[in-house]
């Protein structure tokens, strides 16, 4: 699937918003880009590098942002260094691997709270002290049939547009089977 300039600059705002906050997102978003010789500012250039190697952009900038933590990556080292090293990693699959990982824990966890501990699920999908993600708790909360909490909602939805990836896994995971 190709990208455009504008799903480059929305999706890595979006993940600077998450981190850095609001403003950082916007004042990236808002300051004019250099263009090089061919008219392409720094978001043409990421968008071409993902396009002609092929690369999932989601999974790439999961990858370029994971790389750089604590920090954000320099948007002028992504499409040179960051596609070049993200397309010779040979561990690019193992990017997503904390997603399943984190999933069979809360699982888990529930598990244990309401099989063994007796909690209702009600009571401990949503309360803050058992610190369940959002996306886990409204995603099996809608599927349970209950009343989720409109704060629960809202952090779901933000974190859908940020982390898309994280939010299709745990609905894939959990779609159709109460059990788990």
């Amino acid at each position: 699937m190709t990208c455009t300039p504008d799903q480059v600059k929305d999706l890595f705002c979006k993940r600077v918003d998450y981190y850095r906050g609001p403003e950082s997102a916007q004042a990236i978003k808002r300051m004019s880009r250099p263009l090089d010789d061919r008219g392409r500012d720094i978001w043409g250039r990421i968008c071409e590098a993902v396009n002609t190697n092929g690369v999932d952009l989601e999974t790439f900038i999961d990858w370029c942002f994971k790389e750089s933590l604590p920090g954000i990556p320099f948007l002028n080292t992504l499409p040179a260094s960051f596609i070049t090293a993200f397309t010779g990693c040979t561990c690019k699959d193992r990017v997503r691997e904390a997603v399943d990982l984190h999933l069979n824990l809360m699982a888990r966890k529930l598990d244990t709270l309401v099989q063994q501990e007796k909690y209702p699920v009600e009571d401990v999908l949503f309360d803050e002290r058992f610190e369940f993600h959002c996306v886990f708790s409204c995603i099996l909360g809608e599927q349970l049939g209950l009343t989720v909490p409109e704060k629960a909602k809202k952090n779901a939805l933000y974190l859908e547009e940020v982390f898309p990836h994280y939010h299709r896994a745990m609905a894939e995971r959990f779609r159709g089977n109460h059990s788990d």
